[in-house]
């Protein structure tokens, strides 16, 4: 995958780069949907149904990023889905690493 040619603004594409260069990353899906979107992008794991991830940029400090971890319902139907805000490229990786267990 050539992550520098996603649609998506800079900051999203350099998030990417650095999730790619600490982990295999290859078989997460990235989901571009909303191509106007350029600063957002979800990521899902296809082997886990429910496990995904959305990060974004809109409405942060430079540098910073959002994140909602999106979780597979538990067997009573209850989800828990974590959201963070101005979160640091360092954290974000880590946070993705542990989410889709990449570590």
């Amino acid at each position: 995958m050539n992550i520098w040619a996603l649609p998506k603004e800079r900051a999203i594409r350099a998030a990417l780069l650095d999730l790619s260069t600490c982990f295999d990353i290859d078989h997460l899906e990235l989901d571009c949907g909303e191509a106007r979107n350029r600063q957002a992008i979800s990521l899902n794991d296809p082997e886990r149904s429910g496990l995904s991830a959305y990060l974004f940029t809109y409405g942060q400090s430079p540098r910073h990023y959002g994140l909602h971890l999106q979780y597979p319902r538990g067997e009573d139907g209850s989800t828990n889905d974590e959201g963070l805000e101005e979160v640091s490229l360092r954290r974000v990786v880590e946070l993705l690493g542990m989410h889709f267990d990449l570590l």
